[in-house]
């Protein structure tokens, strides 16, 4: 209720708004239930009510903002994710703390970077989902790359550090936030900040 979820019972998706800084709808997400519509890749997907289709970029939007931003600003430091769901987790956990946000996609833009300066944050935790179990070291390798240059988006201007699950605590292809606060918390215990010369300190 406090996100405004609900359910679209002919396509049969969940329904997910999105608003923008100011709690303007920006957009409407679907997350597909049919089996048939997930094995075709369209898993999440935009709503289309009477040849309305409900799209926006996300590159311009952070979801979860126009609940999070007064303690994001209080705190003055954010958590990104990748999902909705994490955000509600973290609602769960947290309350009136919930500092989080997600690009619901898997990457940061320069706008994403923006609008949370613009909030005065002071720290970023970067807390993008596990890689997949049989990832191959080129993989795991690339994507290690990935998130440093995401992080270095960010390291001019403030404290940045990414949560990376070292010790197998999350399951694959999962979110720092899916096997509960304890172990969220104990990866951010364990999350390495990065400086702007690409190098990882614990």
């Amino acid at each position: 209720q406090q996100f405004n979820i609900s359910f679209y019972l002919k396509d049969e998706r969940i329904i997910i708004p999105h608003y923008d800084l100011n709690s303007r709808l920006v957009g409407i997400r679907g997350r597909a239930m049919r089996d048939e519509d997930i094995e075709a890749g369209k898993k999440y997907m935009p709503v289309v009510v009477e040849n309305q289709l409900y799209n926006h970029p996300t590159m311009y939007n952070l979801y979860g903002l126009h609940k999070t931003k007064e303690a994001i600003k209080r705190l003055k430091k954010v958590a990104i994710f990748e999902g909705e769901k994490s955000i509600y987790k973290c609602e769960d956990y947290y309350g009136d703390n919930n500092f989080s946000c997600a690009t619901c996609s898997s990457t940061i833009t320069n706008f994403h970077r923006d609008i949370l300066l613009s909030l005065g944050i002071e720290e970023v935790i970067i807390c993008y989902d596990t890689l997949k179990q049989e990832a191959t070291e080129k993989e795991i390798e690339d994507y290690q790359k990935k998130l440093l240059k995401l992080a270095n988006k960010f390291t001019p201007y403030v404290r940045t550090y990414i949560v990376y699950d070292d010790f197998g605590l999350l399951p694959e292809k999962s979110s720092p936030v899916d096997k509960g606060k304890e172990v969220l918390e104990e990866l951010m215990k364990s999350k390495y900040e990065i400086n702007t010369m690409n190098e990882v300190e614990e």
